[in-house]
């Protein structure tokens, strides 16, 4: 009763709580660190003193230009980023038609570090981002060009980060709700398409209003103008790509002598684009293109897991095709979880699939996997892949608007009835059988009637400043080498520089052929005297032994590195989307140069950036309904997509090698046998995730389960069984064949099992020396746990006894995982059947005991024993690996007792440091043992202005002084509301006599009571305000055997020290926040979270505990302050109201491992009155 009358009459009817986030600009946050912190987004009061303004982004203007430039997220590589904007007339060949009316087109320039010029890009389309493209590939074409000029990038007028940008919907949701369905059939959809088509041309005019029909390709060549006229430029250097080179024809034919070089790449035929209702000739080489990659897929041998269903290229595109074509009567059923399914027609696997890959050579080892498990009945990768990529869910695509106004379209030219459209389409889909993706093309193109704002004709003979370089493969699959030989009839003088090989545009393969005449043409303008064709020098399948030759040795290190960019440029989407809010924010008035690219300002990954990531790589079905922030993966980021996806991305900046070995290593296992699909999750996409710090990213499917970490109880004798199977499975690897590739390295020599007992020995005598001690100093009360340790019935030497034969038995190398670590297995939690296993990245060659080690510690002692005899092992190698798990164990809680900590990291400040340098801005009330110590220490953080610290004085260890901040941050905040009220406070002094006369010992009274007393203070304002209450917890809560000797423990002068103490306060803490979260529910959410073992932070201070970096389950400090901010933002809570438990991995541990705290006798015991409290305290009412 007295624990409710705070709030009184006020207290809401308990119902669930809306689990939401902060909606206002900034956000409150109380903390409570060992020094604390209070949170709101609702911070609008004065703290009586005046918060710095942030500050105006500092423009940069050069002689000769007119564009007003910003920095925009720092630097590409050493490269500086600029952005900035033109204004240009809507109707660039009549003025009287523009008024004053303009689009607003955006720019980024990277600048050369040698240059002098500007070179416009532009990669295709039509809108396909520039800005993007630059973001992504700018460094690397910089290095293909030699560093000699400026890259600019432009989104074109009405699409992308553009304004107005035209729009055929007036929002998203319309888009969602109005876009045309999937349509897979000419004959049963084109009924559907016609009525549809009607509707959506006359929305496209109504919701983009005048500016529609001025967006085409003619307006956007002479928008180019503008553009190098703002740069002070006289004469145009452009380089395009696919559309971006149909730019550039429309250009070189507009202004010829302007066109001072002008190179184009994958060149369309620009007479077909803007003179026949149908290009005839853009599939002439798509069925060539296909059937190479069956040849090359042949000639690669096992390189190419698809070569063993055909002895030549057309037995097995025969092959394959008759699968595909199956397909269209029995479409093939996938099941692969309960929100992930569906099925795989014919469409999504010739269109979606099959055509759309032969653009990029690059990803035709991944069709051949898939299209392998597909000959066999297997189409999950053909699901995952392609099945719900729909062709047309992104309606208004740009190329629709941009093909409409430029070509012929409308009434004027196509017949109006839907039979007589029949009858011209059927014909041409009969001969090219990869058209099928153009259907809704086509019937938007006959019912446009948007008036026509260009009279453009291409013209011959077209005599230009400087003759333009053509590239371009000899097998095209979208723009034909015929269109780019007639270009080079049409341009005077101009050279066509072919590539012998596959893909779309030269930049499919790397050759050092071509990039040396490109590099000459930029550099002076000069051509080969005739037409040439380049050899490629890479691979289709590497690999293989006949395919085409790799990079030699031979190679100077200025071609190792042309190679590699273009390699990197292979790999590049251009088409990023950028939605209305980054446009705003990259271009608004108010933009401070953020990046616009896949993460903000300050290096945070927003989920606005992830949808933006998910739409390049475009391997996660549609729509994207829930992006949710998971815990630490190791020195990863992690987020769970749909429930189903998994996205890991690495902290810091690192080589992404160790991502790429684990997909190859997926491959290998896969090619083995079919529980690879179970044992590994399925790498859907590898790559580095931003241009600036270049951290490595992969895209896997979730695994279904939970970690045997966070359901111990899960495991079973199936659990055994899998397990057991798996290491059977690692056996069969061909460890010989993946030594000699690189792909798997010898394990580090381990220290001779009779070095590794020895320490263990001594590690033993010093914890007894420690036990004893402690015993001596606490009468016994909860000191003695160490006989827990050793197995039953066993002393430490029978405990870390084994044979002679047992201990030098030989063993043949094997391939192991080497971190079989609980929170990367995965199991069923009904069943226990495994459900696969996570981070391969230490996975190396050597003794299968490291393996058994592993299981020991996960799984435990016997049914480690018990897996290796299942998986054929002799008892020798258990006995290794049971040996070695018990020295681990015991050298490691030695290492944690009895280093000393003098690190000065303190975790609680790293994460206020992350807080405060991410995007989103706090207004934070700090508490502080040492205010003006911290005020001088937030001097040296880099954070945003937008952001807002009060310090107030706060020592824990002193109720009354909690009161005296609680009156203080009440009194400061106002009516403002409290968001987060976040407590992360934990040390342990031993529990000597209590200086300020508590009965509680000092590591109780700071890690429990007084944690405990505040949330009492701010009750009110934390439930009018509908607050999350994070409580700092530790694992090790599961440690307490018998909270029967808690009060023992914690009271005044117990003598109790280490873990066991600290394992005590954090015990009853978690007691308490289950009662909060009993208390208040419906109004608050209470979540506790674990850090994990951080090491050289140290428990606490004064007791000589140190986290060494070989614990287990360790993190660095920046991770372990991402496991606590985890808390603030994540929404997933579990159905169960007990499973409060947020863990350093990211998962809401099951009730099973702290059942213990779940007894309302102890909760209700632990949770003491304000009252009781302040009396104690000696605290006045």
């Amino acid at each position: 009763m007295e624990k409710q009358a705070l709030l009184g009459a006020s207290l809401a009817p308990r119902q669930e709580v809306q689990r939401r986030r902060p909606t206002s600009s900034t956000a409150l946050f109380i903390a409570v660190f060992t020094f604390w912190i209070l949170l709101s987004w609702e911070f609008s009061v004065s703290y009586g003193k005046s918060w710095p303004r942030r500050a105006e982004p500092q423009l940069r203007v050069y002689a000769g230009e007119s564009i007003k430039w910003r920095l925009c997220g720092g630097d590409v590589t050493g490269h500086d980023l600029e952005c900035g904007t033109v204004d240009v007339p809507m109707d660039q060949f009549n003025s009287t038609n523009s008024g004053d009316q303009t689009f607003t087109i955006p720019l980024v320039r990277m600048r050369g570090k040698h240059a002098s010029q500007n070179l416009l890009v532009n990669t295709g389309g039509p809108g396909a981002s520039g800005i993007g493209y630059v973001y992504s590939a700018g460094e690397k074409l910089g290095r293909l060009l030699g560093g000699k000029y400026h890259i600019v990038g432009f989104d074109a007028r009405g699409l992308g980060a553009s304004t107005p940008t035209v729009s055929c919907y007036v929002d998203a949701e319309s888009q969602e709700r109005l876009r045309p369905r999937r349509t897979t059939d000419l004959i049963r959809d084109s009924p559907y398409l016609y009525a549809w088509s009607t509707n959506y041309v006359r929305a496209c005019r109504e919701n983009s209003g005048e500016h529609l029909k001025y967006v085409n390709t003619p307006q956007v060549a002479a928008d180019m103008n503008s553009i190098i006229n703002a740069l002070g430029q006289k004469n145009m250097l452009y380089w395009g790509m696919s559309y971006g080179s149909l730019l550039g024809q429309v250009y070189a034919t507009l202004f010829p002598k302007r066109s001072e070089r002008i190179a184009i790449d994958g060149v369309p035929d620009q007479f077909s684009w803007f003179g026949d209702l149908m290009d005839a000739q853009r599939y002439a080489d798509t069925d060539a293109v296909v059937d190479g990659f069956f040849e090359e897929c042949v000639r690669a041998g096992d390189a190419c897991p698809l070569s063993k269903y055909g002895k030549t290229g057309p037995e097995l595109g025969e092959n394959v095709t008759s699968v595909i074509n199956s397909l269209y009567t029995n479409p093939a059923s996938v099941y692969v979880n309960g929100t992930v399914y569906g099925i795989v027609d014919e469409f999504a696997a010739r269109i979606t699939g099959l055509f759309h890959e032969m653009y990029t050579p690059k990803r035709w080892p991944a069709l051949a996997h898939r299209l392998a498990d597909l000959q066999e009945g297997n189409a999950t990768g053909m699901f995952l892949t392609y099945a719900n990529d729909d062709p047309f869910g992104n309606v208004p695509r740009a190329n629709l608007v941009v093909e409409m106004n430029d070509g012929q379209s409308g009434p004027t030219f196509w017949p109006q009835s839907r039979m007589r459209l029949m009858e011209k389409l059927l014909p041409y889909f009969d001969k090219y059988r990869f058209a099928l993706g153009d259907m809704l093309d086509f019937h938007v193109k006959q019912q446009w009637d948007v008036p026509r704002t260009h009279a453009y004709v291409p013209e011959q003979r077209v005599e230009t400043a400087t003759p333009l370089l053509i590239l371009s493969t000899t097998h095209d699959p979208a723009c034909p080498y015929t269109a780019a030989q007639a270009a080079q009839k049409v341009f005077v003088g101009s050279r066509l520089v072919a590539l012998d090989a596959y893909g779309h545009a030269s930049i499919a393969m790397p050759s050092l052929c071509v990039a040396g005449y490109m590099r000459a043409y930029f550099d002076n303008g000069s051509l080969p005297e005739e037409n040439v064709v380049c050899k490629s020098d890479g691979a289709y399948f590497p690999g293989g032994e006949e395919s085409i030759t790799s990079a030699s040795a031979s190679h100077t290190a200025e071609e190792l590195e042309i190679l590699a960019a273009q390699r990197a440029l292979a790999g590049i989407h251009a088409d990023v989307t950028y939605t209305r809010v980054q446009v705003r924010r990259a271009y608004g008035a108010s933009a401070g140069g953020i990046l616009i690219s896949n993460m903000s300002q300050h290096g945070e990954i927003t989920n606005e950036a992830i949808v933006q990531f998910l739409a390049i790589v475009d391997k996660v079905p549609k729509p994207i309904r829930q992006i949710v922030r998971s815990g630490e993966g190791g020195e990863h980021l992690v987020w769970i997509i749909n429930d189903a996806f998994v996205l890991r991305v690495r902290a810091d900046k690192q080589d992404n090698t160790l991502l790429t070995r684990e997909e190859a290593l997926w491959q290998v296992l896969k090619s083995i046998e079919p529980i690879s699909s179970t044992v590994m999750p399925i790498c859907l996409e590898i790559g580095v995730w931003d241009a600036v710090v270049k951290r490595p990213f992969g895209l896997y499917q979730k695994l279904r389960g939970v970690s045997i970490q966070a359901s111990p109880s899960s495991v079973n004798a199936a659990t055994e069984s899998d397990l057991a199977h798996m290491l059977l499975f690692f056996q069969k690897m061909p460890i010989q064949r993946a030594r000699a590739s690189g792909l798997l390295v010898d394990a580090a020599k381990p220290l001779v099992l009779f070095e590794l007992r020895q320490r263990a020995r001594a590690a033993w005598q010093r914890l007894i020396s420690r036990n004893n001690d402690n015993n001596n100093n606490n009468n016994n009360n909860g000191g003695d746990h160490l006989e827990n340790l050793l197995p039953r019935g066993q002393d430490m030497d029978q405990a870390l006894h084994i044979s002679e034969a047992d201990a030098h038995a030989p063993y043949s190398p094997v391939f192991l995982h080497a971190d079989l670590k609980g929170e990367h297995i995965f199991v069923d939690h009904d069943t226990g059947r495994l459900t696969g296993v996570i981070d391969w990245r230490d996975a190396c060659v050597g003794d299968p005991a490291v393996d058994i080690r592993g299981l020991a510690i996960s799984v435990g002692a016997a049914a480690a024993a018990r897996i290796a005899a299942e998986a054929g092992y002799g008892c020798h190698v258990a006995a290794r690996g049971v040996v070695m798990a018990r020295c681990d164990s015991l050298i490691c809680l030695d290492a944690i007792l009895h280093q000393d900590d003098d690190s000065p990291e303190w975790l609680g400040f790293e994460a206020l440091k992350q807080l405060l340098q991410a995007p989103q801005p706090y207004c934070v009330v700090l508490g502080a043992r040492d205010p003006s110590g911290m005020q001088l220490s937030l001097r040296d953080v880099a954070f945003e202005s937008a952001n807002k610290i009060e310090v107030l004085p706060l020592d824990l260890a002193d109720v009354k002084g909690t009161r005296t901040f609680a009156e203080a941050t009440l009194d400061a905040i106002g009516d403002a509301k409290i968001d987060y009220l976040f407590l992360n406070a934990g040390i342990t002094k031993p529990a000597l006599v209590n200086p300020r006369g508590y009965r509680w010992c000092e590591s109780a009274v700071v890690n429990h009571v007084a944690q405990f007393y505040l949330v009492h203070l701010l009750r009110e304002k934390l439930v009018t305000s509908k607050s999350r209450i994070v409580f700092v917890s530790s694992g090790a809560v599961t440690s307490v055997s018998d909270p029967g000797i808690a009060e023992e423990t914690l009271k005044s002068g117990s003598g109790a020290a280490d873990l066991g103490l600290y394992a005590m306060t954090k015990f009853v803490q978690l007691l308490g926040a289950h009662w909060w979260r009993r208390e208040l529910t419906g109004v608050c959410d209470v979540v506790a979270v674990s850090p994990g073992l951080v090491p050289g932070t140290g428990l606490a201070r004064g007791s000589g505990i140190e986290l060494p970096a070989g614990s287990p389950d360790a993190r660095t400090v920046p991770q372990g302050a991402r496991s606590l901010l985890a808390a603030l933002t994540r929404s997933d809570f579990p159905q169960d109201p007990d499973r409060i438990f947020l863990t350093s991995w990211g998962e809401w541990w099951e009730k099973s491992v702290f059942e213990k705290t779940l007894d309302r006798q102890l909760q209700d015991k632990w949770s003491f009155s304000k009252e009781d409290i302040e009396k104690e305290a000696g605290i006045s009412a």
